[in-house]
């Protein structure tokens, strides 16, 4: 009994202290290791936001970087394709026949509508006087008989340029002069005097500026990047062949926008 009664002293002296803690002091403690499981869980949240937004920011530089030097390749092809792009295409140059060469100079009664020399089967040229070179079209209301000093000064003029400009000897009589005017005349003043401004304005405007290249290039890069992206999204969504379109024409036509600002925001069509 005495060793039964020595045993359960020290439980009911532990059982005791523990009655006589304070219980704030448990509180304190309770809460303590509620609030480090919290910080240790935000950690862990805030570190795996982390490494998600590093992960995304690396993939936006990718991504951009890599539009940026398509966009960059696609107007260096767009701009070394068109490098000699006319803003008239010239017409193609018909063949006349001599039955049709001597049909058009007999409707002059062989002579050069401008300076009225006799014309011969030496210095007969057919002229057009809407230049082809400027679009004029091969049609018999756009012929006429020149001998070969008035055509080669007659040039890229059209023929309302001509005779503006030597208006004083050949007037707006669409006929052959009655005398021959010597070419000497026409000499002087095409050393006095400049040449047309509609001319002028054709030489300056014979090709194509930057941005005409461009912009008249966007359609075939819409339709060009609107398949690629379509093959993309159909690999990606093999059973969703009309979204795959859907996806492919709207990322072609935004791919052609930014392409087209890219050009603007890089100076190309200030060259």
């Amino acid at each position: 009994m005495t060793e039964t009664d020595g045993s359960t002293e020290p439980e009911q002296e532990s059982f005791d202290d523990l009655n006589d803690s304070d219980p704030s002091d448990l509180g304190v403690q309770v809460g303590n290791v509620q609030v480090a499981e919290r910080e240790q869980n935000d950690n862990g949240w805030s570190t795996f936001f982390g490494y998600v937004m590093v992960a995304l920011t690396w993939m936006w530089i990718g991504t951009r970087w890599t539009s940026l030097m398509l966009m960059d390749v696609s107007l260096w092809l767009i701009l070394s394709l068109t490098e000699n792009a006319r803003s008239v295409r010239p017409t193609i140059r018909a063949t006349f026949s001599k039955e049709e060469r001597a049909a058009i100079a007999q409707s002059q009664r062989y002579r050069c509508m401008y300076c009225g020399v006799r014309l011969t089967t030496d210095n007969l040229q057919i002229d057009h006087m809407y230049p082809v070179s400027r679009g004029g079209p091969n049609d018999d209301d756009n012929l006429q008989a020149l001998c070969r000093r008035c055509n080669i000064r007659k040039g890229n003029h059209t023929d309302e340029e001509f005779r503006d400009r030597y208006y004083e000897l050949v007037g707006d009589y669409m006929q052959p002069p009655v005398q021959r005017i010597p070419q000497r005349y026409f000499d002087e003043i095409m050393h006095t005097t400049d040449a047309h401004e509609g001319v002028r304005e054709a030489n300056r405007n014979r090709y194509l500026t930057p941005e005409q290249r461009v912009t008249r290039s966007l359609p075939i890069a819409i339709g060009f990047w609107a398949v690629v992206f379509t093959v993309v999204s159909a690999f990606w969504f093999s059973s969703l062949l009309v979204q795959s379109m859907f996806i492919g024409v709207l990322f072609g036509i935004a791919y052609t926008v930014g392409l087209w600002l890219r050009a603007r925001h890089t100076g190309v069509f200030d060259e």
